[in-house]
């Protein structure tokens, strides 16, 4: 059984580290990524999870690792990561590979 505790220390290892292993490509199996930015999706005013999460990762936010993008506010950036992810839960935090592929590391579903 997966500890919610467990999850969550890996991920921040994860964003502390920039490793984040492999995204699975339905054309070409697993392959490696190299992640090229850190978002964290976000509702917008009065999502209370939204906020909890800007919260959660306040550090990386503030040392520019993690860039925070609104969908109230129509981000461009915000509106392709839901789109392309098909993602219908936020807040999520998505990494975006230097092929343009995004992965959600937590959160969005």
């Amino acid at each position: 059984m997966v500890n919610e505790t467990d999850v969550r220390a890996e991920l921040r290892t994860r964003v502390e580290q920039r490793f984040y292993g492999h995204l699975p490509d339905a054309k070409e199996g697993e392959r490696e990524v190299k992640v090229k930015a850190l978002y964290l999706v976000v509702a917008g005013f009065g999502c209370l999870g939204c906020e909890q999460a800007e919260e959660e990762y306040k550090k990386e936010i503030e040392s520019g690792d993690v860039k925070v993008v609104s969908v109230e506010e129509k981000d461009e950036k915000a509106l392709d990561i839901v789109m392309a992810l098909g993602l219908y839960g936020l807040p999520a935090l998505v990494a975006e590979d230097e092929e343009g592929g995004y992965l959600v590391m937590d959160g969005g579903a």
